[in-house]
Protein backbone atom coordinates (compact mmCIF):
# COMPACT_ATOMS: atom_id res chain seq x y z
CA UNK A 1 0.00 0.00 0.00
CA UNK A 2 3.04 2.77 0.79
CA UNK A 3 4.27 2.19 -2.66
CA UNK A 4 0.92 2.75 -4.30
CA UNK A 5 0.74 5.87 -2.08
CA UNK A 6 4.62 6.58 -3.18
CA UNK A 7 3.80 6.17 -6.97
CA UNK A 8 0.77 8.73 -6.35
CA UNK A 9 2.61 11.24 -4.48
CA UNK A 10 5.54 10.99 -7.18
CA UNK A 11 3.14 11.18 -9.46
CA UNK A 12 1.18 14.36 -8.80
CA UNK A 13 4.76 16.10 -7.77
CA UNK A 14 5.77 15.22 -11.68
CA UNK A 15 2.66 16.75 -12.79
CA UNK A 16 2.92 19.59 -10.45
CA UNK A 17 6.88 20.51 -11.81
CA UNK A 18 5.45 20.18 -15.27
CA UNK A 19 3.13 22.84 -14.24
CA UNK A 20 5.53 25.05 -13.18
CA UNK A 21 7.51 24.53 -16.40
CA UNK A 22 4.37 25.38 -18.34
CA UNK A 23 3.45 28.75 -16.43
CA UNK A 24 7.68 29.68 -16.56
CA UNK A 25 7.33 29.48 -20.07
CA UNK A 26 4.26 31.31 -20.86
CA UNK A 27 5.55 34.30 -18.42
CA UNK A 28 9.35 34.42 -20.36
CA UNK A 29 6.82 34.79 -23.89
CA UNK A 30 4.46 37.14 -22.06
CA UNK A 31 7.24 39.15 -21.01
CA UNK A 32 8.99 39.01 -24.21
CA UNK A 33 5.79 39.89 -26.19
CA UNK A 34 5.35 43.12 -23.50
CA UNK A 35 8.81 44.03 -24.52
CA UNK A 36 8.23 43.74 -28.57
CA UNK A 37 5.19 46.03 -28.28
CA UNK A 38 7.07 48.95 -26.99
CA UNK A 39 8.45 49.30 -30.28
CA UNK A 40 5.04 49.59 -31.84
CA UNK A 41 2.52 52.47 -31.63
CA UNK A 42 -0.95 52.16 -29.88
CA UNK A 43 -3.26 51.54 -32.31
CA UNK A 44 -1.14 49.74 -34.48
CA UNK A 45 -2.16 46.38 -36.31
CA UNK A 46 0.97 44.82 -35.08
CA UNK A 47 0.51 46.54 -31.35
CA UNK A 48 -3.00 45.52 -31.59
CA UNK A 49 -1.97 41.51 -32.27
CA UNK A 50 0.48 41.14 -29.92
CA UNK A 51 -1.88 42.83 -26.94
CA UNK A 52 -4.64 39.84 -27.79
CA UNK A 53 -1.58 36.87 -27.92
CA UNK A 54 -0.11 38.74 -24.27
CA UNK A 55 -4.31 38.62 -23.18
CA UNK A 56 -4.50 35.21 -24.26
CA UNK A 57 -1.06 34.23 -22.37
CA UNK A 58 -2.63 35.62 -19.04
CA UNK A 59 -5.77 33.79 -19.35
CA UNK A 60 -3.65 30.69 -19.92
CA UNK A 61 -1.22 31.73 -16.67
CA UNK A 62 -3.90 32.48 -14.14
CA UNK A 63 -5.51 28.77 -15.89
CA UNK A 64 -2.53 26.92 -14.85
CA UNK A 65 -1.76 28.51 -11.63
CA UNK A 66 -5.36 27.30 -10.72
CA UNK A 67 -4.24 23.54 -12.16
CA UNK A 68 -1.10 24.30 -9.61
CA UNK A 69 -3.13 24.96 -6.37
CA UNK A 70 -5.03 22.03 -7.46
CA UNK A 71 -2.35 19.44 -8.20
CA UNK A 72 -0.80 21.34 -4.56
CA UNK A 73 -3.52 20.34 -2.47
CA UNK A 74 -3.52 16.91 -4.11
CA UNK A 75 -0.18 16.75 -2.69
CA UNK A 76 -0.75 17.99 0.52
CA UNK A 77 -3.81 15.25 0.95
CA UNK A 78 -1.52 12.34 0.00
CA UNK A 79 1.08 13.61 2.40
CA UNK A 80 -1.01 13.86 5.39
CA UNK A 81 -2.50 9.94 4.08
CA UNK A 82 0.96 9.04 5.04
CA UNK A 83 1.20 6.63 8.29
CA UNK A 84 3.33 8.50 10.59
CA UNK A 85 6.21 6.18 10.38
CA UNK A 86 6.16 6.55 6.75
CA UNK A 87 9.26 8.40 6.33
CA UNK A 88 11.23 6.87 9.20
CA UNK A 89 10.87 3.25 6.65
CA UNK A 90 11.09 4.43 3.67
CA UNK A 91 13.81 7.04 3.77
CA UNK A 92 15.84 6.34 6.31
CA UNK A 93 15.86 2.89 6.28
CA UNK A 94 19.67 1.97 6.90
CA UNK A 95 19.78 4.23 9.84
CA UNK A 96 16.91 2.45 11.77
CA UNK A 97 17.80 -0.66 10.19
CA UNK A 98 18.71 -2.40 13.79
CA UNK A 99 16.51 -0.60 16.06
CA UNK A 100 12.80 -1.76 16.75
CA UNK A 101 10.35 0.35 17.67
CA UNK A 102 6.78 -0.26 19.13
CA UNK A 103 4.57 0.89 16.08
CA UNK A 104 1.17 1.01 18.11
CA UNK A 105 2.38 3.75 20.12
CA UNK A 106 2.26 7.50 19.59
CA UNK A 107 5.04 7.86 21.65
CA UNK A 108 7.57 5.08 19.52
CA UNK A 109 8.69 3.40 22.38
CA UNK A 110 11.90 2.00 22.22
CA UNK A 111 12.19 -1.53 22.30
CA UNK A 112 16.06 -2.29 21.90
CA UNK A 113 18.32 -3.11 19.07
CA UNK A 114 18.26 -6.51 16.45
CA UNK A 115 20.78 -9.18 16.75
CA UNK A 116 23.22 -9.57 13.86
Amino acid sequence: MTSTLRQKIRRVEARLLKVHDEIIAKEVRRDLLARQARSYRKGTREYQSIAREHDKLNILIIDLNKDCDDLQDELDSLNRAKPHHYDRYEGHRRQDEHIYYDDASDNQEWLGYGGD
